[in-house]
């Protein structure tokens, strides 16, 4: 009854703080394309539904890739996205791309109802790990609002998919692992296609799933082998039917032939950013992960194996980030790695039994809280997203637009050609409805 109770008061504490719009971006695209399969039964945009993407198409294959063979607009990510955000469409029909509030809203609910699962799974297997109720409760509510899990909980982003097939994995394999029931085994390889049609690099976590397993008679892992096998396969048919190619995707400046994804010239930056500049690292979004280190040692000697998987798998994950050429400026914190944080910090709870530590952690984790709640409630763009603005036209204050010049990409913009002084004002450039609807008013003085 007190675990229900819990998981119902936070969801929709939650979910009366999810925005009223959606934030632009990688999530946008792909609720665009499962917009678009529910409507067509396809999984590309056709080229003749051009000006429903733009501004996404402003920067060639930022968002969408684009098939001249099929004449169609394939987002770049994971394929099983399309279908968890094509689920809510299926309770509204329509004939166009327009997303209105009654939209966010379904996708809202949707969001929730994940959210609340989440919640399930991760209460459980702190339990099954022989956690008391009080003791995950406490942790868990600090993963949620003292973290940036919060904004990825909020946000409806793909994100949080991860994040909840990671768990579910990770649930399932602990479960098989100190049972034997095969339902789990069943479970911890269906998470596992969810994870890796999500995003393809979470196929590195099965690197230690045998090592943890136990190494004994190793032909009774068949399953897993073909499991495997078939997501491999899966993969390699999902990207020759959307890309007409094995690899053809790049994020590194698509345009740009002499930009490259991943490079070790990149390592030394990556580095700082997840682990030594306080203004984008690891322990700075997830503080929890410093109180984890205190408790990792107790953490160790009651569930080694639990913990040296979580790790080496963290390390692992991490290193396709160390040599990528960015560390996801563009959305809040080190997303790439959330998914395995809450799990990899839960020798936090060990630390946390220590009257100083809970205090010092929970006079922090409420400074967080309050520094999200603040930018919730009053819906400040954390991440570029949709603006709010409705108006046809609104005049925005150039220097404040020449700020994000890195990441608007306007140095060559043709609105950077439009200021005319005597029609629009000095240092004014005049947006059409669609561009108000893309910059966002963090970084964009709005004049009246």
């Amino acid at each position: 009854m007190h675990r229900l109770l819990f998981i119902t008061l936070i969801t929709f504490f939650f979910f009366a703080l999810m925005p009223k719009k959606f934030y632009a971006g990688d999530a946008y695209a792909i609720k665009l394309n499962a917009i678009n399969f529910t409507q067509t039964g396809s999984l590309g945009i056709d080229y003749s539904n051009k000006k429903a993407l733009y501004p996404l198409l402003e920067n060639k294959g930022q968002y969408f890739f684009e098939n001249d063979s099929k004449s169609k607009y394939f987002h770049r990510w994971g394929q099983l996205n399309t279908f968890l955000y094509a689920i809510p469409e299926l309770f509204h029909s329509t004939e166009s791309f327009l997303i209105d509030q009654n939209t966010v809203f379904r996708h809202g609910i949707f969001q929730s109802i994940l959210f609340a699962l989440f919640l399930c799974v991760f209460l459980r297997t702190l339990e099954n790990l022989g956690f008391e109720n009080k003791e995950s409760y406490f942790y868990v509510t600090l993963v949620c609002v003292s973290t940036f899990t919060f904004q990825y909980i909020r946000v409806q982003s793909y994100e949080f998919f991860q994040l909840l097939f990671f768990t579910c994995f990770f649930s399932s394999l602990e479960r098989y692992k100190n049972t034997g029931k095969s339902k789990y085994r069943f479970f911890l390889n269906l998470f596992f296609v969810l994870m890796v049609f999500t995003k393809s690099v979470l196929f590195l976590s099965c690197l230690f799933v045998i090592p943890y397993l136990g190494l004994k008679n190793i032909k009774r892992y068949w399953v897993e082998t073909l499991t495997l096998l078939i997501c491999i396969g899966l993969y390699f048919f999902q990207q020759d039917y959307l890309y007409d190619s094995f690899f053809p995707i790049r994020t590194a400046h698509p345009a740009n032939l002499d930009e490259v994804d991943f490079s070790l010239s990149f390592f030394s930056a990556r580095f700082k950013d997840y682990f030594i500049i306080p203004k984008r690292s690891l322990y700075t979004y997830f503080p929890l992960l410093i109180v984890a280190i205190i408790g990792l040692k107790e953490a160790f000697k009651k569930h080694s194996y639990e913990v040296q998987f979580l790790w080496a798998s963290f390390f692992f994950l991490m290193l396709p980030n160390l040599f990528f050429h960015t560390y996801g400026d563009w959305c809040l914190g080190p997303r790439y790695i959330l998914f395995i944080l809450p799990l990899l910090s839960f020798p936090a709870i060990y630390a946390l039994k220590k009257v100083k530590i809970k205090f010092v952690s929970t006079t922090i984790g409420a400074i967080y809280f309050l520094f999200f709640l603040s930018f919730s409630v009053n819906d400040p763009h954390f991440v570029y997203r949709l603006s709010s603005l409705t108006q046809d036209t609104n005049y925005l204050n150039r220097n404040q637009l020449l700020l994000s010049l890195d990441m608007l990409k306007t140095s060559e913009h043709p609105l950077l050609n439009r200021n005319d002084p005597q029609q629009y004002g000095q240092g004014l450039i005049l947006l059409d409805q669609l561009h108000c609807d893309y910059y966002f008013d963090i970084l964009c003085t709005t004049f009246e």
